[in-house]
C-alpha cells in the first residue's frame, strides 16, 4: 500500500479523498494504527483537502480499533474538517 503512494508521489500523481479513505480501510482491516499514522503524515505533506467522508472514515477505523484517544482527537476537531 504504501508502494501507491510512493509511485503516485513519482508520477506526480495527488491522491484524493477516496484514495486516501480506501488505504485507511484497509490498514484498520489488517490492524494496523501505525500505518494509518503514515496516511495522515502524508496527508500533511500533500497539501490534499479533505472532506468530511474522510473523516468520517478515520473516525469509524479508530473505533472498530478500540483506539478511543485518537477518535476523540478527530472528532474535538473544530477548523471545520479542511485539513490536518
Amino acid at each position: 500500500m504504501e508502494f501507491l503512494l510512493r509511485s503516485m508521489r513519482s508520477d506526480r500523481i495527488k491522491p484524493n479523498c477516496v484514495r486516501l479513505c480506501s488505504l485507511v480501510r484497509a490498514y484498520r482491516k489488517a490492524r494496523k494504527v501505525e500505518k494509518i499514522l503514515g496516511v495522515l503524515h502524508f496527508i500533511e505533506n500533500a497539501d490534499v483537502m479533505l472532506d468530511i467522508i474522510f473523516f468520517n472514515c478515520l473516525v469509524d477505523a479508530y473505533g472498530k480499533m478500540g483506539c478511543f484517544v485518537e477518535m476523540k482527537g478527530v472528532l474535538a476537531r473544530d477548523d471545520g474538517g479542511k485539513r490536518l
